[in-house]
């Protein structure tokens, strides 16, 4: 009798053991909301880089723009003066971004991320062309 019960329970746990070795592996890849996050965070480091870039030029052109209008007189300097002003704003509105894009969450992170975007190209744009002014290729 008891090599009767003792060889259904080797049989039962054997039996258990092996379904276990069957049974599909746990799956390797991350939850989708770690996919989601890691996702927000390259998109994050990409955009804030490129918000830096844009801020590194707006910042080259102010100083640019500080320089000229140091080496002229006082009433022709007022055409670089308002450049400065103007520059300043843009760089104003970048650095806005940049502190939305780095506080940007799963919830908000579409939408500030598609206003930062087109703040940067607009400011590339507006820059592009104070470039051309005060930055003349060849000089």
């Amino acid at each position: 009798m008891r090599t009767f019960i003792l060889t259904a329970a080797v049989l039962i746990m054997s039996t258990a053991t092996f379904a276990q070795d069957k049974a599909t592996p746990a799956p390797t890849t991350p939850p989708v909301s770690m996919k989601t996050a890691d996702d927000i965070t390259d998109a994050q480091r990409k955009l804030s880089g490129e918000l830096k870039n844009t801020l590194g030029l707006n910042e080259q052109l102010i100083r640019a723009a500080k320089t000229r209008a140091s080496e002229l007189k006082p009433e022709d300097a007022e055409k670089f003066v308002k450049t400065v002003e103007s520059l300043t704003a843009i760089q104003t509105g970048l650095n806005e971004q940049l502190d939305l894009v780095n506080k940007a969450t799963p919830g908000t992170s579409k939408e500030i991320f598609t206003k930062a975007m087109d703040v940067n190209t607009a400011s590339s744009e507006q820059l592009a062309g104070f470039k051309k002014e005060l930055m003349p290729e060849g000089k």
